[in-house]
């Protein structure tokens, strides 16, 4: 699955002395058929701790005219000198649009300047699921993150490959910066209730933009726009994040 990311690519979370930090995020993509719009409302809660972080999330999202409400816990742990891993727990109970159930790994390994990142996600849906491989290697240079990475989605006896690169500038320590990002090839595309999972082709191109007025309080803004093979999207979203 490689549309418009409402999240930059990276796989570790953002450092930050705060303990705690709750966010608010709120998403609309625009079809080109015509059809009703895309939303997404997200909640979050996440507590940095020495060796790690923990967040939980909730999500409501709505696609062409139906809703559905999904969950997630994520944690991010060290592992070894220069090494972290990320654990994904995700659950859809009605799993009209989310997965029913998600588990995705990865581990991080620095070396140097650069970062290589290896990924795996399952995920199972009403009538179907999807085993998906991610490879990124990244490299920090000034005030720089540049990415790249490689999909691989088999499905059903054809192979769903797509790859992107992406651009992270820091604007004031590590906590304000703007990201861009851009992929194509093929994508799984899940697009509905009762909906086969299908390999399309696609591209899309993100901007975000994240800044912190203050050791406390900041927001974030998206752009992006998707080719999902079906339809075009076009959208975006805002967020509010506090810390304390």
């Amino acid at each position: 699955m490689a549309a418009a990311q409402d999240e930059p690519s990276v796989s570790a979370p953002p450092e930050t002395a705060a303990s705690w930090e709750a966010a608010t995020r709120a998403e609309f993509d625009r079809l080109s058929d015509g059809r009703e719009g895309w939303q997404l409302w997200v909640l979050s809660l996440k507590r940095n701790m020495e060796s790690g972080t923990i967040m939980g999330r909730l999500e409501q999202q709505s696609r062409f005219g139906v809703s559905d409400v999904g969950g997630r816990v994520d944690v991010w742990h060290d592992l070894w000198s220069g090494a972290w891993g990320h654990l994904q727990l995700g659950v859809g109970p009605d799993a009209t649009i989310y997965p029913r159930g998600t588990v995705q790994v990865d581990v991080t390994q620095s070396i140097g300047a650069w970062e290589v990142t290896g990924q795996y996600t399952w995920r199972t849906y009403e009538s179907d699921r999807t085993h998906a491989a991610r490879l990124q290697a990244a490299y920090y240079i000034g005030n720089w993150y540049l990415r790249g990475f490689a999909t691989a989605v088999p499905q059903r006896g054809d192979l769903a490959a797509a790859g992107g690169v992406g651009a992270r500038r820091f604007l004031a320590g590590s906590q304000s910066y703007l990201d861009v990002e851009a992929g194509a090839g093929r994508g799984v595309e899940f697009v509905g209730p009762d909906s086969e999972l299908l390999v399309e082709r696609t591209a899309f191109v993100s901007a975000r933009v994240q800044h912190f007025f203050s050791r406390r309080l900041g927001f974030m803004v998206n752009l992006r726009y998707s080719d999902d093979g079906f339809f075009e999207r076009t959208g975006g979203s805002v967020g509010l994040m506090v810390r304390w």
